[in-house]
């Protein structure tokens, strides 16, 4: 996670945090350290590796970029409902932004969407295909003077794309590639 909380209750980036300081989750409270390593970006990780967020959250450098590109206080909002607690990865007004790098299977993309449905939130889905487009799985071609992409071979969570817009009321699948 990016966010965390810190001593004085406020929330602090992972790139303004310092090595010795205390963090919690925003989700759960749980102690969380600082990780500043010079693989993956810096981030907050849980001691105990356990949060009552079951949801995964992967982060690459691609979906921390996409972040950054809206308002701090728009970025990993905690969501509260029914007794479920999860982190959007933006909420703006009533409109929640998920971004996906790494893949996701049809029942965890349902769920959160049923989810931020139930509590009241529609949800737009981003998705990263830049490594698709590199390998010729998706290219764009002209079709009627208008650039359209081509799909060759769609990855499974996308081929529901009909079926969600029906039953989880997905507002929109973005694409994301160059």
């Amino acid at each position: 996670m990016q966010i965390a909380i810190d001593k004085d209750g406020k929330r602090i980036l992972a790139y303004n945090a310092r090595n010795n300081d205390d963090y919690v989750c925003p989700t759960c409270g749980g102690r969380v350290i600082l990780r500043q390593g010079s693989i993956n970006v810096a981030h907050f990780a849980h001691r105990s590796n356990e949060c009552v967020d079951n949801w995964h959250y992967d982060m690459s450098d691609w979906h921390y970029s996409m972040q950054k590109r809206f308002p701090e206080e728009q970025r990993e909002v905690i969501v509260k409902y029914m007794g479920q607690t999860h982190r959007a990865d933006i909420l703006h007004r009533n409109q929640i932004i998920e971004f996906q790098h790494s893949p996701i299977s049809i029942e965890e993309l349902e769920e959160r969407n049923n989810f931020y449905n139930a509590a009241g939130y529609s949800v737009a889905w981003v998705f990263d295909v830049q490594e698709q487009y590199d390998s010729k799985a998706i290219t764009v071609d002209n079709y009627d003077n208008a650039l359209m992409y081509k799909w060759s071979n769609p990855k499974r969570c996308l081929q529901c794309f009909g079926v969600c817009q029906a039953c989880c009321r997905i507002n929109t699948f973005y694409i994301f590639g160059t």
